[in-house]
């Protein structure tokens, strides 16, 4: 990928990367009308997600508040939340990620209703409701690979209303997934990418 094929941000607010790049591609990528994150159906919780290590240690630390808003199906022991094998990573700020582990239902801190019991948990006792919930479902359907800013695997085709692109589309990617781009990359990142990509 040439350098004019993607933007270079530097005032993004993820301090293990000098450089943040986000490709034109993503940019100019297109969305129905009406297409919105608050329609998601949780398709994405299915195979669960990768969490830096302070994260880990986060959610464990409030276990016994998680269990306590947990629904009779979900996995009650925390031994069983976490894969227990740590991989090398440098999209994570230790260097390191670690899986949730899933069940017949998808993650293990996937509800009935497809919300996430961590954001369920902390909203219900008053916490921010991004407390415990991880960087990279915050973030979803953006990603970050190799300081890479990326659209997450498009391969719900039929989830038009939700996060899938779609080509003959009339909103932008920075129209519908401002709230994302904004957590990753910080306020005054989301500024620079608006700004390089009205001058692009």
């Amino acid at each position: 990928m040439s350098r004019s094929d993607f933007l270079v941000l530097r005032n993004h607010g993820m301090f293990h990367f000098k450089d943040v790049k986000v490709p034109r591609s993503l940019i100019d990528r297109k969305f129905q009308s009406g297409c919105s994150i608050q329609n998601c159906d949780a398709t994405c919780c299915a195979q669960g997600v990768l969490v830096d290590p302070v994260e880990k240690a986060r959610i464990l630390s409030h276990a016994l508040l998680i269990l306590k808003h947990m629904e009779p199906h979900q996995e009650k022991n925390p031994a069983k939340w976490f894969e227990g094998e740590e991989e090398i990573d440098s999209d994570f700020p230790s260097g390191r990620g670690e899986g949730t582990q899933t069940r017949e239902y998808g993650c293990v801190f996937l509800k009935r209703n497809g919300h996430c019991v961590l954001q369920a948990a902390a909203t219900a006792e008053g916490k921010h409701r991004f407390m415990l919930k991880p960087f990279f479902c915050i973030a979803y359907p953006i990603t970050i690979h190799q300081g890479m800013v990326e659209l997450e695997d498009l391969e719900y085709a039929d989830r038009k209303s939700c996060c899938n692109a779609d080509d003959t589309g009339a909103l932008s990617a920075i129209e519908v997934l401002a709230a994302e781009f904004e957590f990753v990359l910080g306020a005054e990142g989301f500024e620079e990418l608006k700004r390089l990509s009205s001058k692009s």
